[in-house]
């Protein structure tokens, strides 16, 4: 009995440990990596006061050609007035072309043509929310499908993240272990469900983030 006790538990640590390892080693796609990767440089060349990387970012989101998720499509519980994010980051390149514009000489900003051409609409949709002190922020939205949610606070931080979709009894807690405020997840869902993202902000101050999905 002890043998086979020993046996069964050995088999639920090697199931644990691969699912462990499936979360951990859970690849993006490449158009969501390559948001990541941009929301990390504009965190950085921002926080630097890098002008060219700050450019740089505004060329990399205009080229995504990412679509603003449609108010009514994504329902947020706690609607920010866009005075409420002054002083806070977001993902954009009109919120970059306005803070580089801010840092330099009118004169030396030279006009962005590529930027005035009309653009199709973009692979992934973003919404942006504030999340109050120690506070949480619920974003919903339809899904249906292969779906992949990243969610990229203004700076690294823990942050909280939880999904769920009643319609597929699908509830996921994203692990909050690391303070990179990142969080990234993707499931597949047998047809139309609403998604509930929660997100928490565990520290004294408010902060922004941008929940993005395909």
């Amino acid at each position: 009995m002890n043998i086979l006790r020993k046996i069964i538990i050995c088999w639920m640590l090697a199931v644990c440990g691969n699912v462990s390892a499936q979360e951990e080693t859970m690849q993006p796609s490449r158009m969501v990596q390559e948001f990541l990767d941009v929301c990390i440089k504009e965190r950085r060349c921002v926080a630097d006061n890098d002008l060219s990387g700050i450019a740089d970012c505004i060329s990399i989101f205009r080229e995504m050609n990412n679509k603003e998720f449609d108010p009514k499509m994504c329902k947020v519980s706690q609607v920010s007035a866009p005075s409420a994010f002054e002083g806070h980051l977001l993902f954009t390149a009109d919120y970059l072309e306005a803070l580089l514009t801010d840092k330099m000489d009118d004169e030396s900003v030279e006009e962005d043509e590529h930027s005035m051409r009309a653009r199709p609409e973009g692979d992934l949709l973003y919404a942006h929310c504030l999340i109050p002190a120690r506070g949480t922020t619920t974003l919903q939205y339809e899904g249906e499908g292969f779906m992949e949610l990243i969610v990229v606070c203004e700076h690294e931080q823990l942050l909280g993240v939880k999904i769920d979709v009643n319609e597929h009894n699908f509830h996921y807690r994203c692990p909050n272990k690391t303070p990179d405020g990142i969080r990234y997840h993707q499931w597949t869902m047998q047809g139309e469900g609403l998604v509930k993202v929660s997100i928490t902000n565990p520290t004294n101050r408010p902060v922004s983030v941008v929940l993005a999905s395909n």
